[in-house]
């Protein structure tokens, strides 16, 4: 007789719960420890985002482009501005011509030339100002100045100090005084108040300069974040990877391997300009540069960690290409902040700047470069940065984890608040 055993039955899971809701909670899986988190997990995954990136035959040629572009851009500025300028005088008699010839002896920049032509009469004196052929014309012997639509400002200046020195010698013969008596005395002498600090040009320059490198660098490498984040999250990868590591873990190892990255591509670029206008002897203070390139690539690696955990952020709200654009906006518009402060502000708007997050990664290494700013201030500015970025990735942190496993809609922060952590 043959003895029946009993079927065994398998236990039935129960069903898997929709993830894909605003509401359902995120999925949990067991985390190691938090010191073996914070101190290996996310280096491994930082350093995975160096080297991918660093290999990337696409990021090399980027990079090599950018700086080759910054080399030729600063080298072509210093070729064509270091010539020397050609200021035609034209004249008709030899009044107006020994008046002209002493202007030019009152030279003094060394890259501005008078050059003085005798034509026939006024009319044509008057016929080649109207041409072009003569930047500034001298008609009725010498007594009047003639311009194209308006005067050119330095000859016309060293015109007037050259016939007030000759007026000056006439008037000292009719009254039979001797003209070097009447010249006697101590000469003017210039001092600066900041010795070998650069000009106001050069630092406006600068800092439109400064805020189009962070605003291209943040913007590029942060939607290459998102992009990535969004892309895990689509392919249903980032839901192995959560078994394996801490999500708080792979966003900080993002973060920081993009941050390393774009602080490449930012140490280049500097050091290419700097290269550029040593190599060019171009007059710049190359000490204030160099002091100026190191603050802003401090501020920006520091500002570039709140960026960047805010692209990931946005990559994770999304589900689809299209949300990305929309998740993104807040992160572009704080971006913008750069622009205007590059190019418009100055004095106590520029100093207030320097203390506000983002804006100061621009403002502070402006006001350096202009010896405006005392030593502590920009400690304190990258403190404040600081603190700035560490809330930025504490908050990124929390929606990040929230809204990775939801792929049924995009979310809202408000609705990646309202998930249960």
């Amino acid at each position: 007789m043959v003895q029946l055993q009993p079927e065994r039955v398998e236990p039935i899971d129960p069903p898997a719960t929709d993830r894909g809701g605003p509401t359902d909670p995120p999925d949990h899986r067991p985390e190691p420890p938090e010191g073996q988190a914070a101190s290996g997990i996310w280096r491994i995954v930082a350093g995975r985002e160096i080297s991918l990136k660093v290999r990337d035959k696409g990021f090399a040629f980027s990079l090599l482009l950018t700086v080759v572009c910054i080399g030729l851009s600063l080298g072509a500025a210093v070729f064509f501005s270091g010539g020397k300028e050609t200021v035609t005088v034209a004249t008709s008699s030899a009044t107006a011509e020994a008046l002209a010839e002493r202007a030019g002896e009152l030279v003094t920049d060394d890259d501005l030339v008078l050059e003085v032509e005798v034509l026939a009469d006024d009319a044509a004196v008057e016929a080649a100002v109207e041409r072009g052929d003569a930047r500034v014309g001298l008609v009725d012997d010498g007594t009047e100045i003639v311009g194209r639509g308006s005067t050119d400002s330095v000859a016309a200046g060293l015109l007037q100090q050259a016939h007030a020195e000759s007026l000056l010698a006439a008037n000292a013969a009719a009254a039979g005084a001797d003209l070097a008596d009447l010249q006697q005395g101590e000469p003017l002498d210039t001092r600066e108040l900041r010795d070998g600090q650069v000009g106001d040009g050069t630092v406006r320059v600068a800092a439109i300069a400064l805020a189009g490198a962070f605003y291209l660098c943040a913007l590029m490498f942060g939607a290459l974040v998102a992009q990535s984040v969004l892309e895990e999250k689509q392919n249903r990868i980032v839901e192995i990877v959560a078994s394996l590591i801490p999500l708080r873990s792979l966003l900080l190892g993002k973060i920081v391997g993009s941050a390393v990255v774009a602080s490449i591509q930012v140490a280049a670029m500097a050091a290419a300009a700097v290269s550029v206008l040593a190599v060019s002897g171009a007059p710049v203070a190359l000490p204030q540069l160099g002091l100026t390139g190191v603050w802003f690539a401090l501020f920006f690696a520091v500002g570039y960690l709140a960026v960047a955990a805010l692209w990931a952020m946005a990559g994770a709200l999304a589900t689809r290409q299209e949300d990305l654009q929309h998740t993104a906006t807040p992160v572009s518009v704080l971006l913008v902040i750069v622009i205007p402060v590059g190019l418009f502000l100055s004095g106590n708007l520029l100093t207030a700047a320097s203390y506000v997050p983002i804006a100061n990664v621009v403002a502070m290494p402006t006001r350096v470069l202009s010896g405006e700013a005392l030593w502590w201030e920009p400690l304190l500015s990258l403190a404040v940065l600081a603190a700035f970025s560490f809330a930025c990735i504490r908050f990124a942190a929390r929606i990040y984890r929230r809204s990775l496993m939801q792929t049924r809609q995009r979310l809202t922060v408000r609705d990646a608040l309202q998930i249960a952590d």
